[in-house]
C-alpha cells in the first residue's frame, strides 16, 4: 500500500547569508542526517530532498507512515531463585516484576545470562505517532549539523555559520514544537528579499511550502538556480561569445536566490594582462566572468555577473559593476609591471625571508625549500633517465618559488596563480620556454581534478616539490590524523602519485594509467629527500613511516577505483617500491580475479584455491626464516620425491616465461603461467613433509620453495590476500 503523499515532514532553517561554501554544505550534511534519523525512527518515508541558498537550509520527507510499527523487547527480571519458590510459585519480586510490564505470571520464562539464571519476559511497545516521534528527535538535527566554522551570537552560545533568524518545522499541518539557537518554530517563512520585500510568508501545510516559495521569488533548488542563470548569461552573448570560468557558476549561483545576469564592457587596455591574472581580477571578490570568442578563444573586454535584484536594476548596478571593477584592473597592471621591473631573479633573494615550515630550524625559508627541490630534481632526472639539460633543472628549481615574492601573488585574490605568475615573469626575463612551462606545471596537480604536469622538466619538479613537502611535514610531526590536515600532506601525496603515474587517459590492457607513467624508487626517493637535512635529529625510522603513509594513500587510490583491499595489498606487497608497479600488479591481479571469478561461485572456491596453494609455498618459506634456518642453494638432483620432482619440473617450465612477462611488466599473463602450477602445489604437500628429519632434505625443500616463492613475489605478494568461505 503506498503511503499517503499527505504525511510530509519539512524544516527550513532561516539565517544570515550564508557563504556558498556553507550553501552547499548545508545540503549535503542534511539529507545525510535526515536519512540516518527517519532509519532511527523506522518510519523511512518516500523519499526525502535539501535544498540550500544562501538565506536558508531545507530539509523536506514526503510519504511518511502514520505512525512507527510496534516493536517487542525483551525484559530481563531478578535472578529465577528470588522469583520463584522450590515448589515453583512466584515470590513477590516475580509478582512486582510481571505487573511493571503488564504481563502475566504465566508468560514469564527463563533466560541464561553470563551472570546465571534471571527472569524475563517480552513487552511490545505500542509505535508513537509519526509527528510526535519526529517532534521528539528534530533536536538532534542541530547538533549533527557540523561545519568547519561556526559562531555564536546570543546567549544560548549555540554555534552555527551565520545566525538564524527564522524556523520553520511542521508536519502536514501541525506545527512542530522545537526550538534552536533560542529560535522557536513556526509556521512562518520569508520571500525573496529584494523580488518579495521580504515579507512574511504563513505556510497552511508542509505539502504547500515550496511551491509557497517559488510564488515569492525564491529558487530554492541549486540545480534550478544554475540552470536559470545559464540561460539568462547565454542571452546576453553574441554568437560568437563564451563566458570562461564556468566551473565557478556552481559556486556563484550558490550566494543568490534568484540571479539575474548582466553584461558590462571595461577598457582594451586591460586585454594586456595575461590570461589568467586578467580573470583573476575580474572573478575576485566581484564573481566578474571573462567573455572570451568561440572561434579564437581570446579574452575580450566585456564581463558577465549576476545579482540577486530586480532586473529593471540591472543597469544602474552594471554601472556600479563597471566602477568597481577598474581599481582592481589597474591593480593588476600595476602588481605585475612592478613584478617584472623588479625581475624573478631579484624576488628568488628575498625567499630568505618567508618561511615555508616552522620547525625545520635552518631549514624553514622558501630559499631552503628551493635549495632541495633542485637537488632532488637532479636526482630525479638521473633515476628516471630523462636526459634534460642540467642547467635548465638547476634554474627552474632556484626561480619555481621566486613569485611567492611578487606584489601579485602577495595579494590574496592573485595567491592562487603562484607558478602561473613566475612562468610569466619568467619568460619577461628571458628564461627558456621549457623552464617557464615547468614552473607553472609544479603546482600541479592543484586540485583532485587536476591534470599533473605535461612536460618533462614540470613532473620532475612536481615530484620533488611535493616529496620534500611531505618529508618536511613528516619531520615537523604535522603528518594527517582523522580529518585534521593542516598542511596538506594527503593532497601533496594524491599528487604525488597522480604525478608518477601520468595522466589517466589511455586504457593500456585494462590499466588505468596515463601514457607515459615513470617507474622510481620511492623508499630511495624519500632517503634521498631525509638527506637534505642533515644536521637535524630524524629518527631511523622515518623514512619508513612516509612510505608507509605513501602506500596507504596508494591503497586508498587503488579501492576508490574499484581494486578490491586485499588485492592492492598484494600488489604493493611488504612495502611500497614502486608507485607505477604497484598499481601495475593491483590491475592485473583484479582483472585475474573478475576473469577468474565473474559471477560463479565455482569460479571464486577456484580463484581461492589457487590462492591457498601460493600461500602455502610463501609460508613455508616464512616459517624456515623464522626458525633461523640457513639452507642454501636448491640442488635438483638430491630430489626424491615423484611429487617434488614433478613440482620442480612444471616450474623450471615456466619460471623463465613468467620472469619474462614481469620483465615486460605483463603481470596477468605471468599470473595464467604461474596459475598452472596449483595441481602441482597441492601434490607437493599432500605428498611431501617438508621439514622432515632428514637435515639436507628439508634444507633442499625449503631452497625450492624459496625459488618458486620469489616467482610469486614477482607478480604479487598473495599472503596478503584473504582467503573468504565460499559454499561448494
Amino acid at each position: 500500500m503506498n503511503k499517503p503523499d499527505k504525511n510530509v515532514f519539512v524544516i527550513e532553517i532561516g539565517v544570515e547569508d550564508l557563504p556558498s561554501i556553507f550553501v552547499k554544505e548545508g545540503r549535503e550534511k542534511l539529507i545525510e542526517i535526515l536519512q540516518n534519523l527517519f532509519v532511527e525512527l523506522k518510519l523511512p518515508p518516500a523519499s526525502i530532498e535539501t535544498y540550500s541558498t544562501p538565506r536558508r537550509i531545507i530539509g523536506i520527507a514526503h510519504g511518511i507512515d502514520e505512525k512507527q510499527p510496534d516493536t517487542v523487547e525483551e525484559k530481563l527480571g531478578p535472578k529465577h531463585e528470588v522469583s520463584f519458590t522450590q515448589s515453583g510459585n512466584p515470590t513477590d519480586a516475580a509478582i512486582g516484576f510481571a505487573r511493571r510490564f503488564g504481563v502475566n505470571i504465566n508468560e514469564l520464562y527463563i533466560k541464561e545470562t553470563q551472570k546465571g539464571r534471571n527472569i524475563a519476559c517480552k513487552v511490545t511497545l505500542k509505535g508513537k505517532r509519526a509527528g510526535d516521534a519526529i517532534s521528539e528527535i528534530i533536536p538532534k538535527i542541530f547538533t549533527m549539523m557540523s561545519f568547519r566554522k561556526t559562531m555564536y551570537w546570543n546567549e544560548t552560545k549555540f554555534s552555527f555559520p551565520r545566525p538564524v533568524r527564522w524556523l520553520l518545522c511542521m508536519f502536514n499541518s501541525k506545527v512542530l514544537n522545537v526550538s534552536f539557537a533560542g529560535v522557536r518554530s513556526s509556521d512562518y517563512t520569508y520571500g525573496h528579499r529584494v523580488l518579495y520585500e521580504n515579507k512574511k510568508i504563513k505556510i497552511r501545510s508542509a505539502t504547500e511550502f515550496l511551491t509557497r516559495l517559488s510564488s515569492a521569488w525564491v529558487i530554492y533548488d541549486h540545480n534550478e538556480r544554475k540552470r536559470i542563470a545559464s540561460e539568462k548569461i547565454n542571452r546576453l552573448l553574441e554568437r560568437d561569445e563564451r563566458i570562461e570560468l564556468t566551473d565557478e557558476l556552481d559556486r556563484i549561483v550558490d550566494t543568490l536566490e534568484n540571479p539575474t545576469a548582466v553584461i558590462g564592457p571595461f577598457d582594451e587596455q586591460f586585454l594586456s594582462l595575461p590570461n589568467e591574472i586578467l580573470e583573476a581580477a575580474l572573478m575576485g571578490y566581484q564573481n566578474f566572468f571573462p567573455v572570451s570568442s568561440k572561434t579564437n578563444g581570446k579574452l575580450k573586454n566585456n564581463f558577465v555577473a549576476l545579482h540577486d535584484g530586480l532586473s529593471e536594476a540591472s543597469e544602474n548596478i552594471v554601472k556600479g559593476f563597471e566602477r568597481a571593477i577598474i581599481p582592481r584592473l589597474r591593480d593588476a597592471v600595476f602588481f605585475v609591471s612592478e613584478d617584472i621591473k623588479t625581475g624573478i631573479d631579484n624576488y628568488t633573494k628575498m625567499l630568505g625571508g618567508i618561511v615555508f615550515i616552522d620547525g625545520l630550524g635552518e631549514y624553514s625559508s622558501i630559499s631552503d625549500k628551493s635549495r632541495r627541490i633542485t637537488e632532488l630534481s637532479e636526482y630525479i632526472s638521473k633515476a628516471t633517465g630523462k636526459s634534460i639539460d642540467m642547467k635548465d633543472i638547476r634554474d627552474a628549481g632556484r626561480i619555481c618559488k621566486a613569485d611567492l615574492a611578487s606584489l601579485l601573488i602577495q595579494e590574496k585574490e592573485f595567491s592562487h596563480l603562484q607558478g602561473i605568475a613566475g612562468m610569466y615573469y619568467a619568460r619577461a626575463w628571458g628564461y627558456n620556454e621549457e623552464v617557464a612551462i615547468a614552473i607553472s606545471e609544479h603546482y600541479s596537480p592543484r586540485t583532485a581534478d587536476d591534470s599533473p604536469p605535461k612536460t618533462d622538466l614540470g613532473r620532475i619538479l612536481s615530484i620533488a616539490d611535493k616529496v620534500d613537502s611531505i618529508v618536511s611535514a613528516f619531520i615537523c610531526d604535522l603528518r594527517p590524523t582523522g580529518s585534521e590536515d593542516p598542511f596538506g600532506v594527503r593532497r601533496q601525496t594524491l599528487g604525488l602519485i597522480s604525478t608518477l603515474v601520468s595522466d589517466k587517459n589511455a586504457d593500456n590492457n585494462g590499466e588505468i594509467l596515463g601514457e607515459s607513467p615513470w617507474n622510481i624508487n620511492i623508499i630511495n626517493l624519500v632517503e634521498k629527500a631525509i638527506s637534505l637535512f642533515p644536521s637535524l635529529d630524524i629518527p631511523d625510522g622515518m623514512r619508513n613511516e612516509v612510505v608507509e603513509y605513501i602506500s596507504e594513500r596508494l591503497k586508498a587510490h587503488l579501492r576508490s577505483i574499484n581494486i578490491r583491499y586485499d588485492i592492492a595489498d598484494a600488489g604493493i606487497g611488504e612495502m611500497l617500491n614502486d608507485v607505477v608497479e604497484a598499481m601495475r600488479r593491483s590491475f592485473a591481479l583484479q582483472k585475474f580475479w573478475d576473469d577468474m571469478v565473474g559471477s560463479s561461485k565455482i569460479g571464486e572456491r577456484s580463484f581461492y584455491d589457487l590462492i591457498i596453494a601460493f600461500k602455502r609455498v610463501m609460508n613455508i618459506v616464512k616459517q624456515g626464516k623464522e626458525r633461523n634456518l640457513n639452507w642454501g642453494i636448491f640442488n635438483e638432483d638430491i630430489l626424491e620425491e615423484n611429487a617434488e620432482v614433478e613440482l620442480y619440473n612444471k616450474f623450471a617450465e615456466r619460471r623463465q616465461i613468467a620472469l619474462l612477462d614481469v620483465k615486460r611488466k605483463d603481470y596477468y599473463s605471468a599470473l595464467m603461467i604461474l596459475s598452472h602450477l596449483k595441481p602441482y602445489v597441492d601434490s607437493f604437500f599432500d605428498k611431501v613433509l617438508v621439514m622432515c628429519d632428514d637435515g639436507v632434505l628439508m634444507k633442499n625443500r625449503l631452497a625450492l620453495m624459496e625459488e618458486i616463492s620469489n616467482v610469486f613475489l614477482s607478480v604479487a605478494d598473495f599472503t596478503k590476500i584473504v582467503v573468504e568461505e565460499v559454499q561448494r
